[in-house]
């Protein structure tokens, strides 16, 4: 098994080489690859992370983890494109591409936008080639409910390579206009009330997207899994998210989960058991067999739903393929792990301060596994007079290695929810050399601040520099930041540039309403005014030298209610 980790790869060797190495180690799914070799992108490939060394030290986790496998072709393709001469040159990086001044797009997405705190899911159609403008899609779920003919729930993009000049790679005469296709506008409720409030992710070979349907916490409940099959890119154009339609007869698989509401928990899919897993409202975990391959199927015979604590709202799931356990927040402020192939008792470490009325753990866990540690974020935190980033042994015994302060959080009595932050490129290099960046809030208030927090030479969480305020203050609800993403774009100022990226509700660095914000390698703020924040980001290739080829997409957070393409380099 050999993923060809040489730097003089050449774009054909290297497909080859990676559909046998996933083919070798995954399910009957992976064979059924498509001729093109693509790439998802979703929330869970921000929430599993690993060393590039660590992967080529134990190929077997590669071949048991697509997210892995992924990463490490990325990689492979990083350093044959170097070598092809796609690295823009220093001389020419004061724009993030060389074809227009106006490079951004923005489209209205009706009366709904993504969940706060939620992803967008994108698919790279193949990254052994140029950006595609029709292969490549980002899918939207929408927070509203869908009503045929009118607001979808769910929508896809693609000829996402535009920009408002025309003069991107998706541009007249062949793309006649300047902005991005909806390749799908479809209404997928199946119960009164429904809406999406979570994030979606796509199926390995991104044929299929799942998602969870359901009813607000107030009134019936009900959550209810789709599976939607993403329609080929040769229908008519569509300029608008509405007027939506049903998708086509068979295109949409749908289970009912339980009689319970979906708050916080998106699904987690093990691809190689096509299996998913998601937590609901009544504090119990469900497993969904049967995903991309075969018929949903809840799973309900004894020890599933496995109860992890009742009546507590469940955060996402981050699943380690390898050891079969499972890690995730509650309401109630405490982290849970067990094991999903064996299940035993479940384990709890009370990470938020318990018996406060606001202890909960409110993002997903982000799962390290070079290191096998876990980290999470709480505002009120069990130990220290504030909020903290957690950090646990994701090994037996599930213990606590770290725990360090970002700022009051809800000590002072405030109501706010902190998100993950993310590692730099310099911490999977070298640990000492590495940081974590997370938004907490001032040491006395809640205003978000930036915290950069160092690691020790054994990876442990240690206090950084000190905290930046990102927003001022406000006498109403205070600003909340969402999650941050990380990229490391090696085709950016050689040998490459590392950037932050996130948002903020709102009174941000000049702009009242809220913004994005990018902080390159750690030192360079941008930021764009965006309507209430951003949602969660997604990452769009790093091909520089096209139009529109190295982009970010996320949905703002109020009206317009728009999903947002904008360039890494300057926001532009």
């Amino acid at each position: 098994m050999n993923f060809c980790f040489a730097t003089s790869l050449q774009r054909k060797s290297v497909q080859i080489g990676f559909v046998a190495f996933l083919v070798s180690g995954l399910s009957a799914q992976v064979s059924d690859l498509r001729p093109r070799v693509g790439v998802p992108e979703d929330w869970t490939h921000h929430r599993m992370k690993f060393s590039s060394a660590f992967l080529r030290q134990h190929p077997e986790i590669a071949a048991r983890e697509p997210r892995a496998a992924a990463q490490l072709y990325r990689e492979a393709f990083a350093q044959a494109q170097a070598q092809m001469g796609r690295v823009l040159p220093a001389a020419q990086t004061a724009s993030s591409d060389t074809l227009s001044p106006h490079r951004d797009w923005s489209v209205p997405l009706g009366g709904g936008r993504l969940g706060f705190g939620q992803f967008p899911a994108k698919w790279n159609g193949d990254p052994t080639a140029a950006p595609s403008c029709t292969r490549d899609f980002v899918v939207y779920p929408v927070t509203t409910p869908g009503v045929t003919g009118g607001q979808p729930s769910i929508v896809g993009l693609n000829s996402l390579y535009a920009n408002s000049s025309g003069s991107a790679l998706c541009g007249p005469p062949t793309f006649p206009f300047n902005q991005p296709n909806f390749l799908f506008s479809y209404n997928t409720n199946t119960i009164s009330n429904g809406r999406i409030t979570t994030s979606p992710v796509l199926s390995i070979d991104g044929k299929k997207v799942a998602f969870v349907e359901t009813t607000p916490a107030s009134g019936t409940k009900s959550a209810v899994f789709h599976v939607l099959t993403i329609p080929p890119p040769t229908g008519p154009q569509q300029l608008t998210a509405t007027p939506s339609s049903l998708p086509p007869a068979g295109a949409l698989k749908s289970v009912t989960i339980a009689a319970m509401s979906d708050t916080r928990s998106s699904p987690w899919v093990d691809y190689t058991s096509d299996t998913a897993y998601v937590g609901l409202d009544d504090g119990k975990l469900y497993k969904i067999t049967g995903v991309f391959n075969g018929t949903p199927t809840v799973v309900m015979t004894a020890p599933w739903p496995i109860t992890i604590n009742l009546g507590s709202f469940l955060a996402s799931p981050v699943l380690d393929s390898t050891t079969g356990n499972i890690f995730l927040g509650a309401g109630n402020g405490r982290l849970y792990t067990v094991n999903v192939n064996t299940p035993g008792p479940v384990t709890a470490i009370q990470v938020g301060k318990a018996g406060s009325s606001t202890p909960g753990i409110f993002d997903s866990v982000m799962f390290d596994r070079t290191g096998a540690t876990v980290f999470a974020v709480t505002a009120n935190d069990n130990v220290m007079t504030g909020a903290a980033v957690v950090q646990v042994s994701a090994t037996s015994p599930f213990t606590v290695m770290s725990r360090v302060g970002i700022g009051l959080g809800n000590f002072g009595g405030a109501s706010i929810n902190l998100y993950d932050g993310d590692f730099d490129n310099n911490y999977f290099n070298s640990p000492s050399t590495g940081h974590m960046l997370i938004c907490g809030t001032g040491a006395g208030d809640t205003i978000p601040n930036r915290y950069l927090l160092n690691f020790d030479a054994s990876g442990i969480l240690q206090p950084g520099s000190a905290p930046v305020p990102v927003a001022t203050a406000t006498a109403a609800t205070p600003p909340v930041c969402s999650p941050v993403t990380e990229y490391f774009n090696p085709h950016l100022s050689p040998p490459g540039t590392d950037f932050f990226f996130w948002g903020v509700t709102k009174n941000c660095a000049g702009h009242a309403a809220g913004c994005v914000m990018a902080l390159t390698n750690e030192s360079t703020l941008t930021t764009v005014g965006v309507s209430g924040g951003t949602s969660g980001i997604i990452i769009d290739n790093d091909y520089v030298t096209l139009g529109g080829g190295s982009s970010i997409h996320f949905s703002s957070e109020a009206a317009p209610n728009i999903a947002v393409k904008l360039t890494q380099q300057g926001l532009q």
